[in-house]
């Protein structure tokens, strides 16, 4: 992989500790793991996926506390594990249904993930997401939206970023039960 993979990598990871820390950047110890991790080859979205869900586990309990991406790092190979197992099945062929109208999209989104092309990825991969929740009956949404709402209900965060968790949660939990898996 190219330097420029590389620099998209460590920026998209460290947009994404941005987003949910109170701290601007990431100390030298997280820029060590973060090298460690792309030497490694640990995909992406391992890295996205454990952050979120390490802010959303603090967020939860009473007693907050920092955290760093070093303290992530079990998480994150959890999700690595988890990734990789998928990518070796495609996510396309692990016995889904996979509604025809998304397949051509799924498998462009994961072409481009192959050729490092994380932006477009992304992009490709919320489209997808943005269909689903469109598609959607009201009474699908409302269901999704209770469903995020009962797993979210103690997190200490600020309004607009619960709103925010909370229509992420539901439009991936309608997407899922839809049956369209999601590549991040």
């Amino acid at each position: 992989m190219s330097s420029t993979d590389k620099d998209q990598y460590f920026r998209r990871a460290e947009e994404a500790w941005r987003r949910w820390s109170r701290l601007l950047f990431l100390s030298s110890r997280d820029m060590e793991l973060l090298e460690e991790l792309w030497e490694r080859e640990v995909p992406l979205r391992a890295v996205l996926k454990a952050i979120e869900e390490g802010f959303i586990a603090v967020f939860k309990r009473k007693k907050k506390r920092m955290i760093s991406l070093w303290s992530l790092r079990k998480r994150i190979e959890k999700e690595a594990r988890k990734t990789l197992s998928l990518e070796a099945g495609k996510s396309l062929k692990i016995g889904r249904k996979i509604p025809e109208h998304y397949k051509e999209m799924l498998e462009r989104a994961w072409a481009l993930l192959e050729e490092g092309k994380f932006e477009e990825a992304v992009a490709l991969d919320e489209e997808i997401t943005s269909r689903v929740w469109e598609e959607a009956s009201p009474e699908e949404r409302q269901g999704a939206l209770d469903w995020a709402e009962v797993r979210i209900k103690n997190l200490g965060v600020s309004r607009r970023i619960k709103e925010e968790i909370l229509l992420r949660g539901a439009k991936l939990r309608l997407r899922e039960r839809k049956g369209v898996p999601s590549i991040f």
